[in-house]
């Protein structure tokens, strides 16, 4: 890992050759960075509502003699072509938390991969970075068939709550037709037609931390 603190603008160099504490010593401050974007964006999300409330103009035209229309206009879109507020208040939102949730997940994804082949080198076991299902399974099989860690993996609540979050991204950013349960959704507070509201990303933060977590307290027995 010798390049990862590269990946944030950190001033504090950490201890990266201990990979069994690669959560505590690391990742937890990225994700800590992370969670003050999302605030940030959440933010910006209200003032661009409160922008495009205040904002909006309606412009006067003339339809033919003695006849004129009214057309209402934001940021170049006009509502002779969209329906403003549903785009300004619902849908541009909307993309900003989908957009940030796949950044976590893709964020959460590296971390791991990189976790994995430090684990390799230093428990002289192969990490095979490869599953037709996914890098998330391939983490998995890794770490309980490999390393042998005992640790119930797939029973534990939160590792769930991530292979749930991995389909919901890979839903959004690769268009896979599997199914979410209406539970499944409702556990990131995901609307039955697939809206996110500003919590979705804290869970999903929140289930993340839960994991490592518990994951470096078992590392940490090998």
């Amino acid at each position: 890992m010798d390049d990862i603190n590269n990946r944030a603008p950190f001033t504090a160099k950490f201890h990266l050759n201990l990979p069994r504490k690669w959560y505590s010593n690391h990742f937890k401050y990225e994700l800590e960075l992370l969670t003050s974007f999302i605030k940030l964006s959440t933010e910006e999300i209200k003032d661009s509502k409160i922008k495009y409330l205040y904002g909006k103009e309606n412009i006067e035209y003339e339809i033919g003699e003695d006849q004129t229309g009214i057309i209402a206009h934001y940021e170049g879109v006009d509502d002779q072509t969209f329906a403003l507020d549903d785009i300004f208040i619902d849908y541009f939102p909307d993309l900003k938390r989908k957009s940030n949730f796949i950044m976590i997940i893709s964020h959460l994804e590296d971390g791991l991969r990189e976790l994995c082949k430090d684990l390799s080198i230093e428990f002289s076991v192969k990490f095979e970075n490869r599953n037709k299902k996914g890098i998330f399974y391939a983490i998995f099989f890794f770490l309980k068939l490999r390393l042998n860690l005992d640790f119930d993996i797939e029973n534990d609540e939160s590792w769930k709550n991530l292979i749930l979050a991995y389909k919901i991204r890979n839903k959004i950013a690769h268009l896979t037709e599997s199914e979410i349960s209406e539970k499944g959704l409702k556990r990131f507070k995901i609307s039955n037609d697939f809206i996110f509201c500003d919590e979705t990303n804290e869970i999903l933060l929140g289930e993340i931390h839960n994991f490592l977590n518990k994951l470096e307290l078992e590392l940490l027995k090998k």
